[in-house]
């Protein structure tokens, strides 16, 4: 009998310490949420995401409560709200098959700066996306269509408006690049400008070469890379960036000038990395000849001779007119000052003496002439 009972009470002992086991490993493996709200750093520069798990269940249902949870954002020492004061939805309108999803904002979303506006687009676009149903949002103001700093429509915004590497990454970036493609006959450079948003783990220096990859987007510009070249990987190091390409670097060139795939690459990484050369190495060795006649084994500086200058000059002025506009549209600090009374005379007063004092003068030199005609005469005499 005692034996029975003492199975019983090991047993009963084993199978409590199994399900607390069991609960434990519960809690190790809770799901993270799909969703992630995203606001902004301390210092405004940057989109931070918190993941968020929502009550709603529909497609709907969901981008609603993103919305609200966006809009209802409070700011603390270490995070500022996406939307500023002032900005407000006026709606949210998704198409009939759940797929793309217009928000309308009413005009204070216009006055925001710049860099402002294109990470708050960024953050609730990256938040909406992450519903399954949803693959493009736009933007409207007061009904008509958003617009950049060159007034072009922004139009439809989806997965590919952002450059990201890993899931787990949530801190994302707005950079303005000037990347370098070619026209028609390849011998000359075309400088394009382009915005993107991309993950602040990711080096600057490999979104540049992606963006290079992955060909112009506007009219009239030619690719300078094969679209399957393999790029290893790319670092900077005491001012040179090192970009090591596989062997398809030499073998599957584009039917362009010899100088054209080269500079593309070294004139987009200078003036974007801030950095003063470029070192092309293939599967690690630089001592390596490109097209016949370009030696790779020492590092390449910015050739301006290839540029379009026109097109250049171009995209100066469009870069030169965008801060103008940003600066005129940031409100004016006025500072108050203290009243002073001054008397209605003060002024007058000031320029009657100085009248005064010059006819004094003319006066003196009248009769230091006078003094000095009468000794003149007195010793004539």
């Amino acid at each position: 009998m005692r034996r029975i009972m003492y199975s019983i009470l090991l047993l009963a002992l084993i199978t409590c310490m199994m399900a607390g086991c069991s609960v434990k490993v519960k809690d190790e493996e809770q799901e993270v949420s799909d969703y992630q709200i995203y606001y902004l750093n301390s210092s405004q520069d940057q989109l931070k995401g918190e993941y968020y798990t929502p009550k709603e269940t529909s497609t709907e249902g969901i981008v609603t409560e993103l919305m609200q949870q966006i809009t209802n954002q409070e700011n603390s020492e270490e995070r500022v709200r996406l939307l500023p004061e002032g900005v407000k939805m006026n709606s949210q309108t998704l198409s009939k098959d759940m797929t793309t999803l217009t928000i309308d904002f009413n005009k204070a979303y216009s006055q925001m700066e710049t860099q402002r506006e294109v990470l708050v687009r960024a953050g609730i676009v990256k938040t909406l996306l992450s519903v399954s149903q949803v693959t493009g949002i736009q933007f409207t103001i007061e009904g008509t269509p958003l617009k950049n700093s060159r007034g072009e429509d922004v139009g439809l915004m989806d997965g590919d408006t952002f450059v990201e590497q890993g899931q787990d990454l949530n801190s994302y970036q707005y950079v303005s690049l000037t990347l370098y493609f070619t026209n028609r006959e390849g011998d000359t450079l075309i400088p394009e400008k382009r915005n993107v948003y991309y993950n602040s783990y990711l080096p600057l220096e490999k979104v540049v070469m992606e963006q290079l990859l992955e060909g112009p987007r506007e009219e009239g510009n030619y690719e300078t890379l094969p679209e399957d070249l393999n790029l290893l990987n790319v670092v900077t190091s005491n001012d040179t960036c090192y970009v090591n390409f596989d062997q398809s670097f030499v073998e599957e060139a584009l039917a362009v000038q010899e100088q054209i795939p080269v500079y593309s690459i070294v004139n987009s990484l200078v003036d974007v990395c801030q950095v003063k050369q470029v070192q092309f190495l293939v599967n690690g060795e630089k001592d390596v000849v490109f097209r016949e006649s370009m030696d790779l084994k020492q590092p390449y500086e910015k050739n301006t001779e290839l540029v379009d200058q026109v097109k250049m000059e171009e995209i100066q002025e469009e870069e030169e007119e965008s801060v103008q506009m940003e600066q005129e549209e940031k409100p004016q600090k006025v500072e108050a000052t203290p009243a002073v009374t001054q008397k209605p005379s003060a002024a007058p007063q000031s320029g009657k003496k100085e009248n005064e004092s010059s006819a004094g003068t003319a006066e003196a030199e009248k009769k230091a002439a006078e003094a000095a005609e009468e000794a003149a005469e007195k010793k004539n005499r």
